[in-house]
Formats: structure tokens, C-alpha cells, sequence
């Protein structure tokens, strides 16, 4: 919750149009599991990502087979990679 609105008022975030780049990363994150829409701050996906990276991290799956845990490390290094891209197009340097 953003300082200055008040309780039981639903924030309203502004609409901004994603490039191409920034449509794959999203698009590519949804397709690892995330839960996010073209309304999120920076703050909403490092949030989401943390969420998704306990999720799908292979040492959170001591139990899995070889070839669960190869999977979970291709699922959690295409979402950091996602993550990582998306992140960077929205904070300035």
C-alpha cells in the first residue's frame, strides 16, 4: 500500500504500454508460473519472483527425481533471466 491512499480504496496504478521486450520477458515469467498483469510495479515483481523462485528452485526439491530437478533448474533460470530483464527496464540506472 502506497502512503496517501487511504484504507479500502483501491490504488489505481497507471497504465503503461510495455515494449516487445519487456511483453517476451513478462510473457516468459506467466509461462514459468508467475502471477502478474501488465499493471505491476518493480516492487510486485521482485515480490512475485521471490515467490516463484521458492517455488520452482531445484534445492527446495531434495525428494525429486534427476530429471524433475533438471527441469526446476531450466524453469528457474529462465524466470531469473526473465526477472533479471524485466527489472532493468523499469528502474533507471
Amino acid at each position: 500500500r502506497h502512503p496517501g491512499v487511504p484504507p479500502g480504496v483501491e490504488e489505481v496504478r497507471p497504465v503503461r504500454p510495455l515494449s516487445p521486450a519487456q511483453r517476451h520477458a513478462l510473457d516468459g515469467l506467466l509461462a514459468c508460473g508467475a502471477e502478474l498483469t501488465v499493471h505491476f510495479t518493480a516492487a510486485d515483481l521482485r515480490r512475485e519472483y521471490r515467490r516463484l523462485a521458492r517455488r520452482v528452485h531445484p534445492d527446495r526439491h531434495r525428494d525429486a527425481t534427476d530429471a524433475e530437478r533438471e527441469r526446476l533448474s531450466r524453469q528457474f533460470a529462465a524466470a531469473t533471466d526473465h526477472y533479471r530483464s524485466l527489472l532493468a527496464s523499469l528502474e533507471p540506472r
